[in-house]
């Protein structure tokens, strides 16, 4: 059973799938877990997909190389560890979360990314976005928050997103949006996804 792979061994690697796979823990020490081995943090890997898997937590140090995009769909994912992502503020532009157990978006989660263009968290069971989560992330371009559990949005939730073109925010709780206050910061916009509440449906 392969437990690590030394990417340097098949550098310049542009993909590296581990998709489909039983993996547990990535990046740590015990069973079940999945460990990418590199010489030189220099390394950039273009593609990690780390989709359906079984991983819970994505702990510091998981990622000892540089990539331009993850995917981590259709995981177990509770927690993203402080500094996960440490290291990759110069060429992640696409994270993607799709699917998962995410119930709060901390406010170090996305910390330093701002070359990120595209992210998505959702299908999970987002309730809170803590402020300052999206602080960081000034090249974003889409982000998608749809079918969570989000019922309000904070009047500076996406003030510090200037570039943002696609959000989408269906199938959640939300009621009411203040276009004014919540999108004050947005002049780029130009498609905002949203649908009926799951009570505002139940009265048509």
């Amino acid at each position: 059973e392969l437990k690590s792979v030394d990417i340097a061994l098949f550098y310049p690697l542009t993909t590296l799938d581990l998709s489909s796979n039983r993996i547990i823990r990535f990046g740590e020490e015990g069973s079940s877990t999945f460990t990418v081995r590199t010489s030189s943090k220099d390394l950039l890997v273009g593609d990690l997909v780390l989709s359906n898997n079984s991983i819970e937590v994505l702990r510091a140090g998981a990622f000892p190389f540089r990539m331009q995009i993850l995917l981590l769909g259709s995981n177990r994912l509770e927690a993203i560890e402080p500094g996960v992502f440490r290291g990759q503020e110069a060429t992640l532009t696409q994270l993607r979360i799709e699917s998962n157990r995410l119930s709060v978006l901390k406010q170090f989660y996305f910390a330093g990314l701002a070359k990120l263009s595209v992210l998505s968290v959702a299908q999970n069971k987002i309730s809170t976005v803590e402020e300052g989560a999206f602080a960081d992330l000034l090249a974003l371009t889409e982000l998608d928050l749809s079918e969570n559990c989000l019922f309000r949005l904070q009047h500076k939730l996406f003030a510090r997103l200037p570039r943002l073109q696609i959000l989408r925010l269906s199938h959640n709780l939300i009621r009411h949006i203040a276009l004014d206050t919540v999108f004050s910061a947005q002049s780029k916009l130009c498609l905002l996804y949203t649908s009926p509440s799951p009570r505002d449906r139940g009265n048509h």
